[in-house]
């Protein structure tokens, strides 16, 4: 029989899962919960044995802290893939350094500290994954989204010293 891992996945999109896994799914936007309620019953009806849903706020941190207290210890794959854009189009001179905290409290915050509280643990048990999704901006940036590309950088920056950092342990 096939190993079940437990999946945590922050996205604001839709998810493929595959039957036999274990699904967490949380958000960083109310408005894709019915979204995310129709996938944990396609889950259940696909035959999973436990489909948990969790809520998230990703541009908070008591929020992010939260979810991480819920399910630690229980998740072996963690899916960084919330995501926010915002100012898309004006010159980053113009851009709202409000909208900037935003996205960089979802696009990068969250995710790595939801690394840093639940990356530990799954350590321990030596077969933990951990998957952050960023974007081309995070490798070639453009002037009219350089709020995104700044905190998609910095998750594929700190993603890969995360990686390096892990497999120098083993």
């Amino acid at each position: 029989m096939a190993e079940v891992r437990s999946w945590l996945v922050c996205c604001m999109h839709t998810l493929r899962w595959q039957p036999g896994a274990r699904l967490w799914r949380c958000h960083a936007l109310g408005k894709v919960a019915a979204g995310a309620r129709q996938v944990a019953e396609a889950c259940k009806a696909a035959g999973s044995s436990s489909v948990e849903l969790h809520e998230m706020d990703a541009s908070s941190k008591e929020s992010v802290v939260a979810l991480a207290s819920a399910v630690e210890g229980k998740v072996s794959v963690l899916v960084n893939n919330a995501g926010v854009l915002t100012g898309l189009g004006v010159p980053p001179l113009e851009n709202d350094p409000d909208e900037w905290d935003t996205m960089l409290a979802v696009n990068l915050a969250a995710p790595m500290r939801l690394v840093r509280l639940l990356g530990p643990g799954m350590a321990e048990k030596g077969n933990g994954v951990i998957i952050n999704i960023s974007s081309v901006a995070g490798l070639d940036p453009k002037p009219l989204v350089s709020g995104y590309a700044t905190s998609k950088w910095g998750l594929t920056g700190c993603g890969a010293g995360i990686s390096q950092s892990l497999h120098a342990q083993g």
